[in-house]
């Protein structure tokens, strides 16, 4: 955690040194003014201090988050420095105080058009041959330490009565470093312009066979990474398109094929190359309409999980002209909803992510358990908040009580609610005293989260206890017994919505029938053929060997076709 604080804080490094600067201004003013200049000194203190205070709460409550710079003169940073030239001027009121107070405002003022030209040197390619990413300017760096340095030197310097001289050849440096990095961004501009130009006939030079095409925000690269091995594995050239440069570091880490930013929608005309048959989806994104109009194309929707939630029988999945599912409950989920569609718009495909789940391993009847405690979010509307989480340190407290090792792996974006992170935190800090008291190697935090996959968390237990996910599905695989959370309705009705729960033990909300599903999930589990029932519904009836084959195989037909 503290790692996690620390990168953060170097990412908002030019924050927490503006904050610092402000707060020395303060008491510079404060020692050579007193009175108004103090309070509004103060003031411009706490505004400064908001955003780096922030950085650091939000890595207290989300430990997945990607540490992210700064951007240039925006709220409280430009505030307080030009309150700080303000300053400069009042305590040496003569020419050359004026000078270096003009030369720090005018730096402010150059900042915030700086900031805005950031975008000229976001890289558009990579693992692209005909495009080299853009460049960053290195001066960049030095223009909000030098000038915030100028500004804490000025007025150091008007405090004691001395030479201006110092502060102004700081100023001279710190607008120095304004001027290349704007003559930087200009040619970052001109790059980033050749490499949209050169986009066309790279990919017309390189002939992809398909797209996979993404948007998403932050922190949802498991969306797409869960895909590209197998898309690897059809054996034909593609290209992944995404809309925004934020993902595009973390996606081009996951694969060698070309990687593109295409931020404006005629852009994505120069994608559209003779060779192309196919584009693959992994998620509804409001910007898949924007390639989905290229009819020319076969659509395709793969989706990054298979569960009973409302997402995955949502009307919206019918603009694409094929819905690759695991198996029959997928295709029988949409009619049971009243969401009608042709015939042929299903495949079942099987998952080949769950082809490495480890099937349920005889125990000895006295050998400890561990149990994997996987619950999802809350979801972005409220029909779709089906999360535990609020539940869950009472269902850890129950596990412990029982002797039990606990795996904690919630869905990564549960960190984005206070209160789901709340629980959370709760939860690891009942895992971390129980393994300091017991000595239980207990799995949670950034080992279960990032250092495993969902795989090997399956693999590490004997049991599951979850909500309405798409991990689920995939858990049943194992064959091994879990246990599901009804949130927010009745177990029948739970029942009723949820077909998968038919093969599980279902605790209320009020977790009242905790105790007796817990008996059933860790003994006799009379439940265990419901489950090789349900196994065959939810993922199709595949022998272990063939999973990826019939995924391939189904890929293959589609990309290969002529267009």
């Amino acid at each position: 955690m503290l790692r996690k604080i620390g990168a953060i804080a170097l990412g908002n490094v030019a924050v927490l040194v503006n904050a610092a600067a402000t707060l020395a201004t303060l008491l510079v003013v404060g020692a050579v003014e007193g009175g108004l200049w103090v309070m509004i000194a103060a003031g411009v203190a706490v505004l400064a201090l908001l955003r780096p205070v922030g950085a650091v709460r939000r890595a207290l409550g989300r430990p997945d988050a990607t540490p992210r710079p700064s951007r240039f003169g925006l709220g409280s940073f430009a505030v307080s420095r030009s309150w700080g030239a303000v300053l400069v001027a009042v305590t040496n009121p003569d020419a050359l105080g004026f000078v270096v107070a003009g030369a720090l405002v005018l730096g402010v003022l150059a900042e915030t058009v700086l900031g805005r030209a950031e975008a000229a040197w976001e890289p558009a390619a990579a693992n692209a041959p005909w495009a080299a990413p853009a460049r960053t300017p290195r001066t960049v760096h030095l223009v909000a330490p030098v000038s915030v340095l100028t500004m804490v030197v000025a007025l150091v310097l008007a405090a004691l009565g001395t030479s201006m001289v110092p502060a102004l050849g700081l100023t001279s440096l710190a607008l120095a470093a304004l001027v290349g990095a704007g003559v930087g961004a200009l040619l970052a501009r001109r790059d980033r312009l050749q490499a949209e130009q050169g986009l066309r006939g790279g990919l017309e030079e390189y002939a992809p066979r398909f797209v996979l095409y993404w948007e998403a925000g932050l922190e949802t690269t498991y969306q797409i990474s869960m895909w590209l091995p197998y898309l690897e594995q059809i054996g034909e050239p593609f290209v992944v398109v995404l809309r925004h440069p934020r993902n595009l570091e973390a996606v081009a880490a996951l694969t060698d094929r070309p990687v593109v930013v295409v931020r404006a929608m005629d852009g994505l005309d120069d994608v559209l190359v003779p060779s192309l048959t196919t584009a693959f989806y992994v998620n509804n994104s409001i910007r898949n309409c924007h390639f989905v109009r290229f009819t020319e194309l076969t659509h395709v929707q793969l989706n990054h999980g298979d569960s009973d939630k409302a997402p995955s029988f949502n009307p919206v999945m019918r603009m694409y002209d094929l819905n690759f599912v695991a198996g029959q409950a997928a295709v029988d989920r949409y009619a049971a909803n009243g969401v009608t569609t042709r015939e042929d718009f299903f495949r079942i495909v099987g998952r080949p992510q769950v082809a490495d789940v480890a099937p349920a391993a005889a125990r000895p009847a006295d050998a400890p358990l561990t149990v994997l405690y996987a619950p999802t979010w809350a979801g972005f509307m409220a029909d779709s908040n089906y999360s535990s989480l609020l539940q869950g340190p009472d269902i850890v407290r129950e596990l412990l009580r029982r002797g039990t090792t606990v795996v904690f792996r919630p869905h990564p974006h549960a960190w984005r609610s206070r209160s789901l992170a709340a629980a959370c935190r709760e939860i690891e800090q009942l895992l971390a005293a129980d393994a300091a008291a017991t000595g239980r190697a207990h799995l949670f935090g950034e080992v279960a989260a990032q250092q495993m996959s969902v795989v090997d968390c399956f693999n590490a237990a004997d049991a599951m206890v979850s909500d309405v996910s798409s991990v689920v599905p995939d858990f049943l695989f194992s064959g091994k017994p879990f246990a599901l959370v009804a949130v927010g309705t009745t177990i029948d009705d739970f029942v009723s919505a949820n077909p998968v729960a038919e093969g599980a033990y279902v605790i209320d909300e009020a977790l009242t029938g905790l105790g007796a599903a817990l008996d059933d999930l860790l003994g006799l589990d009379p439940l265990r053929t419901d489950r090789l029932r349900l196994r065959t519904a939810y993922l199709g009836d595949v022998e272990r060997d063939d999973y990826v084959g019939l995924f391939l195989d189904a890929a293959r037909e589609v990309v290969r076709r002529e267009r």
